[in-house]
Formats: structure tokens, C-alpha cells, sequence
């Protein structure tokens, strides 16, 4: 064999063997040599590549690869951390450094390591360059994302990847005309999905553009083209939406569930919105045909639910005949929202049972049993699940939940790695396998030590796998803090250059930064990011990632007992909101922002003016009732309005039944929710009634209201307000995001924090009051027993007390807060004191309840006797 022949040979078996981003960078290499030595050089250019790259980057590049493929993205991003330690100018390593980052969906990173490439002149590809571009785009840099893009738009004028860039470029800088030609252009060069998706985009551009006759003819004749492709059809409805036509869009979409029967469900909320509410409403109720009529009457139904879930039910069954399934799953995900799991229960069963997919309502059955703590009855219904549709994601997040409530972790470790080791499919109606796990962690005050530590790499894996590396990351970092220490001083140094005017942090970069504080439980730097000011412009998209900084910031304002700070913050964001056109996005938050602002004028007025431009008139006037009971309500009026020392909150657990609460006559009693069912049992009437459970309320608000018309002052949370106003007057009681179990937050006058029990409530508003001594009995944080109450409980409380129950938290996180508050009111002379006989809240003072009464203790003789 010729020698040269030779030399091709071995470098082509070479090449063979790179990584992908290292013949990428190759590639782009060669392209660059043939450029500058024309092609008669180019093979020698390319053996050049080859032969001086530098071959102990590889092993690097190969051990990241196979910890990325395994799960272990944290690995991988070290391995190749310390390999840029060592080659920092290796152009591939910095094209595979900053793959890992987009890969991964860290922006920040992303936006670092790009830096880290220009400033080291490396040669990357373009592919590589379009991506990160693509980033620049998503985070607002739109002058930096055009700069890249100007590099590739003579070399690949038509690329399929450069035009979709290009298009959401010209979207971000609302040059609708531009965009439409440039996705119809990528629709031609497109294949599958990609094509279908362009022409999608192409024609909402010449909606947003205001060119309706031509997404109108657009639309027709993709339709004509393509007729069995659901976004087509789809889009048809919208543009008829776009101009008004509702009765049309009915129509289109009704030729869509002929084509596509059981798939295609109730038309999207938005576009309720865009006709407005009532006159939506009127429209359906004026149809003839009775099929559209109950299109249209599904399409209300499920776009108020989230405000309305009795508004939804009753439209909903004017769709029952033609929509069956579609208003039983509704109604069962309304009951299991309301922690109704026994009844949620039965209407997936039902739905399994009568549907012609039963696939789809397992995850709701499995959801279900498991908050209502039926593990053998989820075992049994894995079983038929598997034997029918075999081993998936939604076994397995089942499976592992049921063994970690056993305190099983041999069991939780089998069932993880046979499903890292399997990779199990993941059905087209996704479950989260391991978010349940994360919001049991994010509260808990010692994260690292809530597993044992020899599973925390199986869990991890586990969640990158199927839930993505973003969950897999946080779970990460509250396990292993130091995981995040090489971000540290990044992020910091970005808060105070965004501070100091020299760094714009865009909406996608604050909420990573945000939740990597907060995992962290670094509440200063928290504070730090909260109080940059927030200067960008909204859209439909990073209003959503914007609203999760604002929302942060509005409870740590809370949190601090700045009710001013959080009000001026909410109004803004509506303010922004209205400004942007997004006034069905700020109507889905009115429920978040009376909860913690009830009594506000500037909020409840704009709250109004966003339901009548949406054209939801009995939203409007459920808003109106609100600002008439609540707006205007002096808040400071019951603080230091206790006329003795102390004060008694009697909880509702079991104990009490055995305690002589009779002798209490006299004393300055706090009741909470039904606990006044226990003058059946000899408590005096006490003086002050809190009510704080919403499920409780609701289904016994008559006899609540009654209770609270009896008393002095009848305190109600806010969460119970919305869902159903109270027959008689009360104080509206507002509660933050914030659970007093993570940290010491302070609370301000009817603006409080929660704690998992209503007691820490009523604990929180005895101290508002001036009592300086607040005796605790009746939480007894034990539901192990037949009852959960002292007047009974049943069954709907024994479920929805899951937390509380082995494999739950609810009992540490009770005591958490407890001993927080009691830190924060300390500052007052105020003390907390658990007077009850037994129980397991432990975290405050113990006190015998007949010593501070005063009282003989009871003669135990006769009992012992009896024994012996």
C-alpha cells in the first residue's frame, strides 16, 4: 500500500473514533483550510488537523460523554472542568465544555463558556455557533444573537438550523413580516415535524403582523396540503379566532376531532381570552348546532376552572353529551385538587374502566391512592398497569414513592437502578417520577441527611433521566451544597454588576440564579438578586419566567413583614403585564395575589380593570365583592388589643377529649377550624375562632360561619375566602408562600406564614395581639390511630393527612415551625408552651397544663390497681 494511502487510511479510523464535538470542530477546521489553501491543499490541511490534536484531551472527552449517558451530568461537567484546567486553549474541549452547558439548558453557563471560546480565539463549529445564538435569542441579547448569525448567513444562507435562529430572532424583535417569510422559507427546507412547526410560526407571525387575509389563504391551503396534521388544523381555528369568528373556529375545530376523534379536547384559554369571557359565553349559548354549542361550552368550562371550579363544573355538564371523558376528568382532577382523593379515586377507576384509552387516567389513579396513602391498593393497580402496558416511567414513580413511605430504601435503591440500568420508555403523557420527592426536600431544613447518603447518587441519576437535569440539579444541590461551589462567586459577581448598571441579567438567567439561592438557603444573596430592579420587556414568554422572580420577591417581602415592599412590587408587575397586552396571564394570578394581599385597594382595582378588558364579567364581580368586604380593612386594628397575659389555642387532636378543659373558664381561648365541637366536651366558649383549612371550610362552611357569628373576633385565611365567601363578617387573614419550617420569617399585622398546621396561625395572630404567654394543646401531630380528631375525622381527613404518616414529613416540619416562630417572637417577651399531656410536638417548652392552672393533679391510683 503507497504510503500516503496508508496514512489516510489510519487517519480516517482515527477520525472514526473522536467524540462528535471533536470531528465537529475538525470539520469546521477543514472547511476553513480549504478556504485559505484551496482544494488542492486541502487533504494535507486536514491530516494537519488531525495530527496536532492533542490526543490526552480525549480520554477526557470520552469519560464525560459516558457520565452524561449514564445520567451523571454533574460528573461530566467536572471531568471536563478539570480538563480545561489543563488545555484551556484546546478548541475542541471548549466546543464539547460548552455543548454540555446548552445540553443541559444552563444559559448562564452557556453565555460564560461562549465568552471563554471568543476570548481564547478557539475555532468552534458553526453548528455550535447557530446554538448559542439560539440562547442569546431566548435571553434577550438580541444584538449579540444577530452578530453570530451574521457570521453564517453567507456561509449557509438556507440552513435548516440558521433559518430557525433567524426566525425566532425576528420574532424577538417583533418583525412579524420578516419572521413569517423567514419560517415559511425554513417550512420549505424542513422535514416532519420541523417543516409542519415553521409553517405554524410562519402564519401566527402574519397574525401578529395584522395580516389576516393572508394567514387566513396561508392557512387554507396548508390545510389543503396537509389535511391529517393536527397543528394545521389547529392554526385554521386560531386564524378564525384572529378575526373575531367564533362560531368558525368552532366549526374548524370540530372538523379537527373528526379527523383526530378523542385527541384534540376543548380549544385553548387564550383564545377565550382574545373574544372575551362572557362574550364567548353568549356566542356558544346562541349556537344551534348542539355539537359546536358543547365545543364551546367545554372550551369555557376548562378556561375558568382555574378560578372557578364550580363555574367549570356547571358548564361542563352542557358538553356531557358529546364530551363525556373530557368532563369526568375534569371533575376528577377538580376533586383531587381539593384533596377529595377517595372520590378522585373512583372517577379514574371509572375512566380506566369506560374510556378507549385507559392508559391516560392511570397517572391520576396512582397519584391519588398515594396522597391518600392506599400504597396496597397502588401496588395492585402497578400491577395492572404493567401487565398491560409494561415497565414505564409511571411504574416506576409509583414504586418508588410507595417504598420510601415504608421506609424501605433497599427496596427505593433496586427499583431506581433498574430503571437507570433499563431505561424505561416514558409514556406521551408524562408523570414526574421524582418531583414529589423535591417539594418534601425543598422545605426540609437539613436536605443532606432526609435520604441516606449512599442512594443520593441513584436518586440523581434517576431524576436526570426522567425528569431532566433542571430537577436533578436543585435535588443536587440540596443534598451536596458544595456541588454549586464553583458558581458561587459567578453568580454573586453578576448580581453586583447588574446592580451597579454594567450587566443586564435577563428573565431566564434570574430564575436560575433565584432557585440556586434558595436550594442553597443563601437568603442574602436571595434578597441581593430580589432587589434588582426588574427593566425588561414582557412577553408571553418571559412573563412566565419573570413572575417566578416576582413571586419570590413579593413572599421574602412578606417574609420580612414589608407588606408595603410586596404590594408595590405586585402592582407593578400588573402594571407591566397590562402594558405588554398579557392580561389573561395576570387574570390566572388572582387568586396567588389576593392570598397575600387581601386587603389592597391598588391591587384589587387593577385586579378588576384586568376582568373587564378580558370580558369576564362574573370574575369582575367576584373581584367587586372581595374590595367591598375586605379592601380598606384596617389591618393594625387588632394589634395589642389583649387585655390579659396569656392566652390558650386549643388544637383539634384527639387529646383534648381526655384533658378537663373545663377549667379554662375564664381564660382567653383561641379555637381553630371545627374545634369549637369541643363545648360538646366542656371547653368554655372561647373567645377567638381561626379557620385556615380551605378543604375543611368548604365542606362545613355553614356551621363554621355559625361558630365564628359566635365569638369575639372570627379570623378567616384567604384561601378560604376565594374559594367560598363567608354568610357573616370576618377578619381576612392573608398567608405568604413562605413556610416559617425553613427559616424565622417575621410576620405582619393579618399578613402571616404558614406552617402545616392552622395552629401556628392562630399562634402568630395571639402574638399580634399582645399575649405574651401562649399555651399550646390539642396538636398532637399523631394520625396514626383511628381517629384524626377529637370529634372523629373519617376517612377524607385520615387520607389528606398524608404527610403526617410514616414516609411523611408533616410532623418535623410542624416542629420546625414552631421553634422558628418562636425565635421571631422572642424579640417581644412572647413564649410558646406546649401544655398538652403527650403528643409529639417537642420543639417548644414543655409545661404540665394543671401546674399552670393551678389545678390538682388527676389521682392515678385506682387505675393502677386496676392494672395490677
Amino acid at each position: 500500500m503507497p504510503k500516503k494511502s496508508a496514512k489516510k487510511t489510519v487517519a480516517r479510523k482515527y477520525f472514526k473514533g473522536l467524540p462528535a464535538a471533536t470531528r465537529a470542530v475538525i470539520r469546521s477546521k477543514f472547511r476553513g483550510a480549504v478556504k485559505r489553501l484551496g482544494m488542492g491543499r486541502s487533504a494535507t490541511a486536514t491530516y494537519w488537523q488531525l495530527e496536532k490534536l492533542p490526543r490526552p484531551i480525549l480520554p477526557y472527552l470520552r469519560s464525560s460523554k459516558a457520565a452524561a449517558e449514564s445520567g451523571d451530568w454533574a460528573r461530566a461537567d467536572e471531568i471536563l472542568r478539570d480538563a480545561k484546567a489543563k488545555f484551556p486553549d484546546d478548541d475542541a474541549l471548549s466546543e464539547a465544555y460548552c455543548r454540555l452547558a446548552l445540553k443541559t439548558k444552563r444559559s448562564g453557563d452557556v453565555v460564560q463558556r461562549w465568552e471563554l471560546i471568543e476570548n481564547g480565539k478557539c475555532l468552534v463549529s458553526s453548528r455550535l455557533q447557530i446554538s448559542v445564538a439560539d440562547v442569546f435569542v431566548q435571553i434577550g441579547n438580541l444584538e449579540k444573537a444577530d452578530a453570530l448569525l451574521a457570521e453564517q448567513r453567507i456561509a449557509k444562507p438556507h440552513n435548516e438550523r440558521l433559518l430557525r435562529v433567524e426566525g425566532l430572532l425576528a420574532e424577538a424583535k417583533k418583525d412579524w413580516l420578516s419572521a413569517a417569510e423567514t419560517w415559511f422559507l425554513r417550512g420549505e427546507k424542513a422535514r416532519g415535524k420541523a417543516r409542519i412547526n415553521s409553517y405554524v410560526r410562519g402564519v401566527r407571525a402574519l397574525i401578529n403582523a395584522g395580516a389576516l387575509d393572508q394567514a387566513e389563504e396561508k392557512a387554507q391551503a396548508l390545510v389543503r396540503k396537509y389535511p391529517r396534521q393536527m397543528p394545521l388544523l389547529k392554526l385554521h381555528a386560531e386564524v378564525a379566532i384572529a378575526s373575531d369568528a367564533w362560531a368558525v373556529a368552532l366549526e374548524r375545530w370540530k372538523n379537527l376531532e373528526l379527523r383526530h376523534p378523542g385527541k384534540a379536547g376543548s380549544m385553548p384559554s387564550e383564545w377565550v381570552f382574545r373574544i372575551g369571557v362572557d362574550d364567548a359565553r353568549e356566542r356558544t349559548a346562541a349556537i344551534s348546532i348542539d355539537r359546536l354549542r358543547a365545543t364551546g361550552m367545554l372550551t369555557l368550562a376548562t378556561t375558568i376552572q382555574p378560578v372557578d371550579e364550580v363555574g367549570a363544573l356547571t358548564l361542563g355538564r352542557h358538553a356531557k353529551k358529546f364530551y363525556s371523558e373530557n368532563v369526568q376528568v375534569m371533575t376528577a382532577e377538580i376533586l383531587f385538587a381539593n384533596s377529595r382523593h377517595s372520590a378522585a379515586i373512583w372517577w379514574a377507576r371509572r375512566l380506566i374502566d369506560t374510556s378507549k384509552r385507559p392508559k391516560e387516567h392511570y397517572p391520576l389513579l396512582i397519584e391519588a391512592l398515594i396522597k391518600a396513602s392506599r400504597l396496597e391498593e397502588c401496588e395492585d393497580a402497578l400491577a395492572v398497569y404493567e401487565a398491560e402496558y409494561g415497565r414505564n416511567s409511571l411504574w416506576l414513580r409509583g414504586m418508588v414513592e410507595i417504598h420510601y413511605r415504608r421506609g424501605d430504601f433497599s427496596a427505593m435503591r433496586d427499583v431506581m437502578q433498574f430503571a437507570v440500568t433499563n431505561n424505561l420508555p416514558i409514556p406521551a403523557k408524562r408523570t414526574p417520577v421524582m418531583r414529589w420527592l423535591y417539594d418534601l426536600v425543598y422545605y426540609h431544613p437539613t436536605p443532606a441527611s432526609f435520604l441516606p447518603t449512599e442512594i443520593h447518587s441513584l436518586v440523581l441519576r434517576t431524576t436526570t433521566m426522567y425528569d431532566g437535569k433542571f430537577l436533578s440539579d436543585s435535588l443536587g444541590l440540596m443534598f451536596d451544597p458544595s456541588r454549586g461551589d464553583a458558581a458561587v462567586d459567578r453568580y454573586k459577581q453578576m448580581i453586583a454588576q447588574n446592580a451597579s448598571g454594567d450587566l443586564e441579567i435577563d428573565p431566564v438567567q434570574r430564575e436560575e440564579i433565584l432557585r440556586f439561592f434558595i436550594r442553597r438557603r443563601e437568603w442574602e444573596q436571595v434578597k441581593a438578586l430580589l432587589d434588582l430592579p426588574l427593566t425588561l420587556e414582557l412577553d408571553a414568554t418571559s412573563a412566565k419566567k419573570i413572575w417566578n422572580v416576582v413571586r419570590s420577591n413579593i413572599d421574602t417581602r412578606l417574609g420580612d413583614a414589608d407588606v408595603a415592599g410586596a404590594e408595590a412590587i405586585a402592582v407593578k408587575f400588573l402594571d407591566q403585564l397590562s402594558e405588554a397586552q398579557l392580561d389573561s396571564y395576570a387574570m390566572s394570578l388572582t387568586h396567588f395575589l389576593l392570598a397575600r394581599l387581601p386587603t389592597s385597594e391598588a391591587l384589587t382595582s387593577r385586579l378588576l380593570d384586568v376582568a373587564q378588558r378580558v370580558g369576564y364579567a362574573q370574575m369582575g364581580a367576584r373581584i367587586s365583592d372581595w374590595q367591598q368586604r375586605y379592601v380598606g380593612f384596617d389591618t393594625n386594628s387588632i394589634v395589642n388589643t389583649a387585655e390579659r397575659k396569656r392566652c390558650f389555642i386549643v388544637g383539634n387532636g384527639p387529646s383534648i377529649s381526655e384533658m378537663p378543659l373545663d377549667a379554662l373558664a375564664g381564660e382567653d381561648i383561641f379555637c381553630v377550624n371545627r374545634g369549637m365541637r369541643a363545648l360538646d366536651i366542656g371547653l368554655p366558649n372561647p373567645r377567638y375562632l381561626v379557620v385556615a383549612d380551605p378543604l375543611v371550610y368548604k365542606n362545613h362552611a355553614r356551621e363554621i360561619d355559625a361558630d365564628g357569628a359566635s365569638v369575639e373576633k372570627y379570623f378567616l385565611a384567604t384561601n378560604c375566602l376565594w374559594r367560598r365567601p363567608p354568610s357573616v363578617p370576618v377578619i381576612p387573614v392573608g398567608s405568604s408562600g413562605k413556610k416559617l419550617s425553613l427559616v424565622p420569617f417575621r410576620h405582619a399585622s393579618l399578613h402571616l406564614h404558614r406552617g402545616n398546621s392552622v395552629v401556628v396561625m392562630a399562634a402568630q395572630i395571639a402574638h399580634l395581639m399582645g399575649y405574651k404567654e401562649i399555651y399550646i394543646i390539642g396538636v398532637d401531630l399523631d394520625y396514626s390511630g383511628a381517629t384524626t380528631h377529637f370529634y372523629g375525622g373519617g376517612g377524607k381527613e385520615t387520607e389528606r393527612l398524608d404527610h403526617f404518616r410514616p414516609g411523611g414529613s408533616g410532623t418535623e416540619l410542624v416542629n420546625l415551625a414552631f421553634a422558628n416562630l418562636q425565635d421571631v417572637i422572642a424579640e417581644d417577651g412572647c413564649r410558646l408552651y406546649n401544655a398538652a399531656p403527650g403528643g409529639k410536638l417537642d420543639m417548644i417548652e414543655r409545661v404540665d397544663f394543671y401546674d399552670v392552672l393551678g389545678l390538682p393533679k388527676p389521682d392515678t391510683t385506682d387505675e393502677k390497681n386496676a392494672v395490677a
